[in-house]
């Protein structure tokens, strides 16, 4: 080995990857406990918001065809102003499945649409003014 090669080596830099556990600051890891402890908080919390929604609050937020407004259903994937009229015009809807009956509605767009309307029994919006 050369005498130049070898004062390359000394002075080389180290890197993070060069430093053994017992070399890092105290500091830092004191920093890397706490963003752990701050990323596990967040990981832990959201997993339990997802888990916190029972079946029946998920059923009470979807939308109700029978009952929603124009607006309500204007905000629905798919379903613009000339839907959303055709929909009240139709009702009532027995199940959801009946929506394909509208011109224009395909089968597609109902299971799309599946996880966030519902159509509950009782009258319709109209009837009840």
């Amino acid at each position: 080995m050369s005498a130049a090669s070898s004062r390359r080596q000394h002075r080389r830099r180290r890197s993070l990857f060069d430093i053994g556990p017992h070399e890092v600051p105290s500091w830092w890891q004191a920093l890397a406990v706490i963003i752990g402890a701050i990323l596990m908080s967040w990981v832990v919390s959201e997993s339990a918001v997802s888990h916190r929604q029972p079946s029946a609050m998920a059923d009470t937020l979807r939308i109700d065809i029978n009952h929603a407004t124009q607006a309500e259903l204007e905000a629905l994937f798919g379903i613009g102003p000339v839907y959303a009229q055709a929909i009240i015009a139709a009702r009532p809807f027995r199940s959801v499945d009946e929506l394909t009956r509208i011109r224009g509605i395909s089968p597609r767009l109902v299971e799309r649409l599946r996880d966030r309307i519902k159509a509950a029994h009782g009258q319709r919006a109209a009837d009840l003014r």
